[in-house]
This record gives structure tokens, C-alpha cells and sequence, in this order.
């Protein structure tokens, strides 16, 4: 018994944006004047079109880029925070969960305050006490120049 076959049709399924994620690179520790890339992705047809957040720092969250990647070529301590990306078509939008980058630097600003401040009395108690902004937190060390 002989049997005839159709000619195929393709079918091709439309859906919003789902499984959106984002990729640190490098992905170890984020240093100071280092390149860092964020790259968003979805699973999306047709094609999703991305735009960046940052979470703090951005009250009236404003968008920071559109684009898979969200490029720093010098990341600053100022960069540090919650990021995310929003992945969208015309059939919808999902968000990537929000990722961390917490930027690590050396001391800066190093001072001294001495307290109580003015002139100081041979036998009185005197108190320096040394500060700076680092990440991590510095460990401070005591020197006497002469």
C-alpha cells in the first residue's frame, strides 16, 4: 500500500523574553582600574533588545545603556552595587535577577585626627586616631618620625 507525504511546513514559535541572566567578566575579584564586562542574555524569539540598571544610586532608575553588555574600562569604587538588565520583544519583558560588583581598592584619603585638639599638655592623655577609605578595611600601622 503506497502512501503520499506532505511537503513540511515550518512553524515558528513567537515568545517573550524568559531565563534572563547575567555574566560577570572576568568573574573573580573586581579591582579598581580594571575592565570589568556585564553581559546580559534571554531566551527570547524573536531576538530581545537589553537595557541596563543600576538598583542603587539610580532613585529615579534611569536607564544606563541598552545593549547585551554593559562595558566599564576603568571600573571606579563608585561603580560598586546592584545591577540588572531587562530583556524585551514585542511579546514581553522579563528582568535578570540583580548581581553584585563591589569594587576593591587600596587606601585613600589617609588622615590623622587627634583628639583633644589644641595645644596639649605635658601629662594629659592624648588620643590619634588614623582613618582612611579602602576595600577592604585598611589595617593601620604607627610610625614616629623622629
Amino acid at each position: 500500500m503506497g502512501g503520499n507525504r506532505s511537503d513540511s511546513i515550518s512553524i515558528n514559535v513567537k515568545y517573550g523574553p524568559k531565563n534572563t541572566s547575567v555574566l560577570v567578566s572576568p568573574s573573580d575579584e573586581t579591582v579598581e582600574g580594571s575592565s570589568v564586562t556585564l553581559t546580559c542574555s534571554s531566551d527570547a524569539n524573536p531576538a530581545a533588545t537589553y537595557t541596563w540598571y543600576k538598583e542603587n544610586g539610580n532613585p529615579d532608575h534611569k536607564a544606563l545603556k541598552t545593549g547585551p553588555q554593559l562595558d566599564f574600562v576603568s571600573i571606579q569604587s563608585s561603580d560598586s552595587g546592584e545591577y540588572y538588565c531587562a530583556a524585551e520583544n514585542l511579546l514581553g519583558e522579563n528582568r535578570s535577577d540583580s548581581i553584585s560588583i563591589n569594587v576593591k581598592y587600596g587606601p585613600k584619603n589617609t588622615s590623622v585626627l587627634v583628639s583633644p585638639s589644641g595645644e596639649t599638655v605635658e601629662g594629659s592623655s592624648v588620643t590619634l586616631t588614623c582613618s582612611s577609605d579602602a576595600n577592604p578595611a585598611a589595617t593601620y600601622t604607627w610610625y614616629k618620625e623622629n
